[in-house]
């Protein structure tokens, strides 16, 4: 009776330690899922914050080129300004020059009415 109640203990104590084993088994199991877990949120994480930065990034590069078009626009016009300005003063400078002209000057270079051909 002595070796039943050996093996019976031995029985218990191997059940014991399976069961052990199991819990220890779901608790790893357990343990693993978590950390996929884990890892699978830092990854969308990582991916939530590239595409926030690429859209940042394309945010920015689009106001960077509208800024450009604007400078470029504001050139032109700047341009287009000037040269009205000079085609103004070179207007002004030519009929400040035709009015002090003579008469005899005008005539000499074709801008007279009539041109005094007897001498």
């Amino acid at each position: 009776m002595h070796q039943f109640k050996v093996d019976s203990a031995m029985s218990e104590i191997r059940g014991a330690a399976q069961q052990i084993q199991g819990a220890q088994a779901v608790s790893l199991d357990s343990q693993q899922q978590q950390e996929v877990r884990d890892a699978r949120e830092q990854r969308a994480e990582r991916r939530a914050e590239q595409q926030a930065e690429a859209a940042e990034q394309r945010e920015t590069s689009a106001d960077e080129r509208r800024e450009a078009r604007a400078a470029q626009a504001e050139g032109q016009q700047a341009s287009r300004e000037v040269r009205a300005d000079q085609a103004q003063e070179a207007q002004r400078e030519e009929a400040a020059e035709n009015q002090q002209r003579t008469p005899a000057e005008n005539r000499q270079e074709g801008r007279g009415e009539a041109v005094d051909t007897l001498a």
